[in-house]
């Protein structure tokens, strides 16, 4: 989690987008938010994050692994 909430940051602060706010416990609740969402979808099948600049905006993009 931390490595995530590191790069999650760091590309924020690279495409100038705020960061006040964002805390590694409200990003790490909001990922095991998404990962319940696809285990549904995905079940035995490990849920990971990127960081992805998107039209220039940062998010965080889910990788389903088998």
């Amino acid at each position: 989690m931390q490595e995530i909430y590191a790069e999650f940051i760091r590309a924020k602060q690279q495409c100038n987008e705020p960061v006040a706010g964002i805390t590694q416990a409200s990003l790490a609740e909001r990922l095991r938010g998404t990962v319940s969402k696809l285990r549904d979808s995905n079940q035995g099948k490990q849920i990971d994050f990127g960081v992805v600049i998107k039209d220039g905006r940062v998010v965080l993009k889910p990788v389903v692994k088998a």
